[in-house]
């Protein structure tokens, strides 16, 4: 199909991005011809990606206008010049949402910035997109909040610039995320990127050695982005000492920040900013959530929470919160005695008008006896966790700066006066605005006081009279894990894999027994590798496995694969396998790697004559120790990547890609 040319919409830095003339549901991404370095943009490299994203498309989000996925070429003259791709509801970014503002300091924005009970529904969102991309395999890499969009009127979240995100294909090639906002960049990553260079190599994110960015730590971005969210728009590694003051209060920045640990809950820090609530402001379930993702996963990313873990708990959160009698826009754990955000802002008034001194903590929250047996948080390992600075401020962009006490501030008399009166001030205004609002202008409300019989509010008049405090996610909602025998998580390796999953990948995680993966019926894609496995009898019930690998295990006999007759691609390298028998009924299978294995030629030219489609790689034990040389299937390289599989051919330019019918591809 053609398309035309549009309207400019964006001038960004690769490329701009237009309407389409022809179908308003569509945008066309083009590409310029060379990067800030003058180097080319379109390269080979890009077009295989773009081809592999535009034939394994993440179709729920896609179907639910939630991503802006590459979904067929533009061409011109011959060549590649760009993308389409849907066209999203959205009106701003997510970084709208971190900028903090007072209700009486920036009075004149302060109505543009959304309440809390809309910040937690923007998270929901965002952890219900992340999942279902997680789901199919992807991974963002650079998750930062200039590529996620928002909706402000409905709380939509949407994923753009997907042509930067992380690709691994089908055969284990790696398209790669170069470059990733400051402040974003996991410390796995980081500590990798260091060791590289201690090391005298390349550790550029796009030179560095693989992997680097995975789904561990786009769930690291992840709970950044709800810290922010939850926290007054303050980032998780904005901490101080507790003891700092003056100049010595100034924060570290950026992924230096993430590098020294800067957590602002960390055991002896604070945050450097007063207007950030305290950790006692959080639900005991959340705070943990936050433990395990700053804490616990700094050491072991995988401890960190997923997306539909934060999901069900933010879920919860949103059914257990009050409304701050003092400001519409606050709403706030109800357990507790009194709005953590009112007392965040007061403490920010007061660091404006100068002198302050501390007085004791307030009164310890109302215990929930659902939770915990009642306590709170910030009574474990984080003594101190819930500190705040003195002086701290933030401007538009984020910046914070900080120094001084402890929490709990009150202003000297002449201070406190003034606070009084504009509390009380406040309080007319507010109730003066209920009343108008009541009466004057909510349509449900004037329509029931007359005898008029009113419909039902739609989600767009709900967008519209709560200022897009909306709650429930685009997306279907996630089942909640425990709610049927069948949702029930398993664990496996220290990694949770729901009973549904399709692909796997539980490489390098020193597992023995398979058993737990006995139930995971769905399966299509396994990846096992560099293990201590011997038993593969709890697979033989994975009837729908299409890619097995198994490479570096100690896997005797293959028996129990008899039956996996969907299997098309199977490694078993540097194993001790001697018999390759139990394999010769598996019709589909294509593909099969056997390097440093105890096996002979006859049984290679014995499985041949079963299965003489099967394309078979490694070396045989015989005298003279040849290569296995078989005809490879058409457009293959026959060299073993990382994983055991082959890749795809490469085009050397993009010509020859070009070829390729793209009618196929569009969504």
């Amino acid at each position: 199909m053609e398309y035309t040319k549009g309207n400019l919409i964006k001038d960004g830095g690769e490329g701009y991005i237009y309407e389409v003339r022809e179908d308003p549901k569509l945008l066309m991404k083009i590409y310029k011809e060379a990067d800030s370095l003058g180097e080319p943009i379109v390269t080979s490299e890009l077009i295989n990606k773009l081809y592999y994203m535009m034939n394994n498309p993440p179709a729920k989000l896609i179907e639910s206008g939630v991503i802006a996925w590459p979904i067929e070429f533009v061409r011109e003259n011959g060549k590649t010049i760009g993308f389409i791709m849907p066209r999203l509801s959205i009106n701003e970014h997510l970084q709208r949402a971190y900028s903090y503002r007072h209700p009486l300091l920036d009075s004149a924005e302060y109505d543009s910035f959304p309440s809390v009970k809309s910040r937690i529904s923007l998270a929901v969102n965002l952890c219900s997109a992340l999942y279902e991309l997680h789901r199919m395999g992807d991974v963002v890499g650079d998750l930062n909040h200039m590529n996620i969009g928002v909706n402000y009127s409905t709380g939509q979240i949407c994923f753009v610039d997907c042509d930067s995100f992380h690709v691994t294909d089908n055969y284990g090639i790696v398209y790669r995320t170069n470059v990733i906002m400051a402040g974003y960049l996991a410390p796995e990553i980081i500590r990798h990127c260091n060791n590289e260079r201690a090391e005298g190599r390349e550790y550029n994110l796009d030179k560095v050695a693989l992997p680097t960015f995975t789904i561990e730590s786009d769930l690291f971005c992840l709970a950044v982005h709800i810290f922010k969210l939850l926290m007054n728009g303050v980032d998780p590694y904005r901490g101080i000492k507790y003891n700092s003051i003056g100049s010595t209060a100034s924060p570290f920045v950026g992924n230096d920040a993430i590098e020294r640990d800067a957590y602002v809950f960390r055991a002896g820090n604070r945050p450097s900013a007063v207007f950030c609530p305290l950790a006692e402001s959080l639900p005991p379930e959340i705070f943990s959530l936050f433990d395990r993702a700053f804490i616990s996963g700094r050491s072991d990313p995988r401890m960190r929470p997923d997306a539909g873990t934060w999901y069900h708990a933010l879920i919860r959160y949103l059914s257990d919160l009050e409304q701050c009698p003092r400001d519409t826009k606050h709403q706030f754990y109800r357990y507790l005695p009194e709005c953590p955000y009112c007392v965040a802002d007061d403490r920010h008034l007061a660091a404006q008008g100068g002198a302050y001194t501390p007085e004791p903590n307030p009164e310890p929250a109302k215990k929930d006896p659902n939770i915990n047996g009642g306590k709170q948080p910030g009574s474990g390992q984080h003594s101190g966790s819930g500190q705040q600075s003195g002086t701290g401020q933030q401007s538009g962009g984020g910046q914070q700066s900080g120094g001084g006490q402890q929490p709990g501030y009150k202003l000297h008399p002449g201070g406190k006066r003034l606070q009084w009166i504009i509390s009380g001030a406040k309080l007319w205004i507010a109730a003066a605005l209920l009343i108008a609002t009541l009466f004057l202008i909510n349509p449900f409300i004037r329509g029931r006081i007359g005898g008029t019989p009113v419909p039902p509010p739609s989600p767009s008049d709900v967008a519209q009279y709560t200022g897009g405090d909306v709650s429930a996610p685009v997306l279907p909602p996630i089942d909640e894990p425990e709610e049927t025998p069948s949702s029930v998580h398993i664990e496996i390796g220290g990694q949770i894999v729901w009973p549904d999953a399709t692909e796997l990948n539980l490489s390098d995680l020193g597992i023995r027994d398979l058993t737990p993966l006995a139930e995971l019926i769905e399966l299509t894609t396994l990846r096992l590798r560099n293990n201590n496995i011997s038993d593969l009898m709890p697979l033989s019930g994975l009837s729908k496995l299409e890619l097995l690998n198994l490479d570096n295990n100690e896997i005797s006999d293959l028996s129990p694969l008899s039956g996996l007759t969907s299997l098309e691609r199977l490694s078993v390298q540097n194993n001790q396998i001697s018999d390759l028998r139990p394999l010769f009924g598996l019709a589909n299978l294509t593909n099969l790697y056997i390097n440093g294995n105890p096996i002979y030629q006859a049984q290679i030219d014995e499985l041949i004559t079963y299965l003489p489609d099967c394309t078979v790689s490694g070396t045989a034990i015989d005298a003279s120790q040849e290569e296995i040389s078989t005809t490879p299937t058409p457009n293959r390289l026959v060299h073993p990547l990382g994983d055991g599989e082959y890749a795809p051919y490469l085009a050397t330019n993009w010509e020859i890609l070009d070829g390729c019918n793209s009618s196929k591809i569009r969504v």
